[in-house]
């Protein structure tokens, strides 16, 4: 079964993204309840995010190269 992974990716890519930009208002009620890391977290998906994207356009690429030859 085929998927557009670059679409999947980069769709979880800026969700992640959009919930680190979501929570930054909120980082004093969250230091307050302990729960600090949890921009960061986000970020850190988005990032993870960022080198998966580059990841699978490779994989794409070189699918699409082999399929030529």
């Amino acid at each position: 079964m085929e998927a557009d992974d670059v679409k999947i990716v980069a769709t979880g890519t800026v969700v992640w993204f959009v919930l680190f930009l979501a929570m930054l208002p909120f980082r004093d009620s969250l230091e307050r309840d302990g729960r600090e890391w949890w921009p960061w977290c986000a970020l850190a998906g988005a990032g993870l995010g960022l080198l998966g994207l580059w990841y699978v356009r490779r994989r794409r690429d070189a699918l699409r190269r082999r399929d030529e030859d």
